[in-house]
């Protein structure tokens, strides 16, 4: 796998402005997620598991987004379209 998770599926609904992704879509997001978990668990360097955090909250809101049929952003927009879906994932997640 490549790292970028195929995109030419996501269209927005005119009536719903909603994101529509496939099964597919969404396993790929969840597989991307389990490289950085995994380094998280074995890591003890605070500063490796800085830089880890940092790369495991991306690729949670990059799947959480989608997952809830919500448009994803980058920078400071992908915090943005994840206050508007969640909330309470928003907030809580990155004080951990």
């Amino acid at each position: 796998m490549s790292g970028s998770v195929p995109t030419e599926r996501r269209t927005r609904t005119s009536d719903l402005d909603m994101v529509v992704v496939t099964a597919a879509e969404l396993e790929a997001y969840r597989h991307e997620l389990t490289d950085p978990l995994d380094d998280l668990a074995g890591a003890d360097d605070p500063a490796e598991l800085a830089f880890i955090a940092s790369r495991v909250l991306n690729k949670t809101a990059l799947l959480a987004l989608p997952a809830g049929r919500h448009w994803q952003g980058s920078g400071k927009w992908l915090l943005r379209e994840l206050r508007d879906h969640d909330p309470v994932l928003a907030i809580a997640w990155p004080a951990r």
